[in-house]
């Protein structure tokens, strides 16, 4: 909603600006907007990797990651107003038709990745637009010494910029040139509404 400016008229009590009720509904409309929460977070952990990691094929290309919500510190108490969701654990994909044109997500991906050889790369990026104009952006690339399991905190955002983001679902993806297996300790997403 745009801001409901009030006309006061040109000079006191001339009769040009608004009558009280008009002026009142102008104003309660304005603190109405001010009070709706326009920012929130809603924080989605897996619990089927912790079980069964995903299989990363080395050199096979991006897989899509997943995450069931079902993790016992999934927290989806604090959205902001009007938005109930953005993550879809039935399709495993981020939904933004909640969220308004200009809206950004902060987010940050918490993984453990269990690597197989020496100085492996590991390549993760969040894919949008699936479906129609889909791109990708960069997430994080790391490169681990020695094989073992580390733990891979990284944040990043998603501004809903145009059509093409907002009404198409987005997925996070992986790929290693080297096999490799993940645990999704799950996302949180910071979301800003417009």
């Amino acid at each position: 909603m745009a801001k409901e400016i009030i006309g006061v008229g040109t000079v006191a009590n001339d009769g040009t600006g608004d009558n009280f009720r008009a002026s009142m509904v102008k104003a309660n409309n304005n603190f109405t907007e001010l009070y709706l929460k326009k920012s929130g977070f809603l924080d989605y952990n897996d619990a089927a990797t912790a079980i069964t990691p995903i299989s990363v094929t080395g050199g096979g290309g991006f897989i899509y990651l997943t995450n069931d919500g079902l993790g016992s510190f999934t927290n989806k108490t604090y959205p902001p107003s009007g938005v109930n969701d953005v993550w879809d654990s039935s399709t495993n994909a981020f939904d933004f038709s909640e969220l308004n044109l200009g809206s950004v997500i902060h987010y940050r991906i918490d993984l453990n990745i269990t690597t197989t050889a020496a100085n492996q790369e590991v390549n993760i990026q969040i894919e949008l637009a699936i479906g129609a104009n889909v791109y990708s952006l960069s997430v994080a690339q790391k490169q681990y010494k020695t094989a073992g399991t580390y733990p891979a905190v990284f944040a990043n955002f998603i501004y809903i910029g145009d059509s093409n983001t907002l009404d198409n679902p987005g997925k996070f993806k992986i790929s290693s040139p080297n096999n490799a297996t993940v645990v999704v300790n799950g996302w949180v997403c910071d979301i800003n509404l417009y």
